[in-house]
């Protein structure tokens, strides 16, 4: 990839209007744009949008599950319970980032179109990301909402199978391999030399006088006169 952040941005857990249609949302003038992250305003991180059809949580998480095959987490609710999976939702926010300050512009972008009627009742709002940020998620779930993690491995795998699919179809005489490779360990930094240490120092290079001087030898060996 020559360029990983316009990767992350329409191709995994951002401004991803294929996920969103795959996931059944209205998508276009129809979803809400999250932009602006890390100082760069034009910077897309996310899509917010509702159904084009009534959902509850049981298919909604069914749906997450066929596309990423797993999820790392499902915070706010029991995927085994039959109540939980029974609840109505409306919203579903598919942000690349996780800190109060996303939750909070989502719960506004859902406020600012009427699908939800109270900034602090996002019980309606299922938060799809990649990995929990703890600071996130408590303002999450203070608000009630949904939050699925599928892991930041399977969001970069998805957008991988995207490209690979859409390939595939434009240029169906073309093969086209996908090489999914475990990232490698990095290396850990090796300490500093600790330079304030005050370590008497090799006599290797000490000038001959001096090095006789700490091994206490008599270096005045001139005979004595007459």
């Amino acid at each position: 990839m020559s360029s990983h952040v316009g990767f992350d941005e329409v191709l995994t857990t951002g401004w991803n209007e294929a996920l969103a249609e795959r996931l059944g949302l209205y998508t276009g003038e129809d979803a809400v744009c999250i932009q602006g992250y890390k100082g760069d305003p034009d910077r897309r991180i996310g899509l917010v949008a509702t159904f084009r059809t009534p959902a509850n949580l049981g298919s909604i998480s069914d749906t997450i599950k066929r596309e990423f095959g797993q999820w790392d987490a499902v915070h706010g609710a029991d995927v085994e319970n039959e109540d939980d999976m029974a609840q109505p939702i409306t919203v579903v926010a598919i942000i690349n980032a996780f800190h109060p300050e996303e939750v909070q512009r989502v719960t506004e972008a859902a406020l600012s179109k009427g699908w939800i009627s109270d900034i602090e009742q996002g019980d309606s709002i299922v938060y799809l990301t990649g990995q929990a940020r703890e600071p996130g998620l408590t303002a999450a779930l203070e608000k009630k909402m949904k939050v699925f993690c599928v892991g930041h491995r399977s969001c970069e795998e998805w957008g991988i199978k995207y490209l690979a699919s859409e390939l595939r179809r434009e240029f169906p005489m073309v093969d086209v391999l996908e090489v999914y490779e475990d990232e490698e360990p990095r290396e850990q930094r090796k300490p500093k030399a600790d330079l304030k240490r005050n370590d008497p120092p090799s006599s290797v290079h000490m000038p001959e006088q001096k090095r006789r001087q700490e091994d206490g030898v008599d270096i005045d060996q001139t005979p004595d006169r007459p």
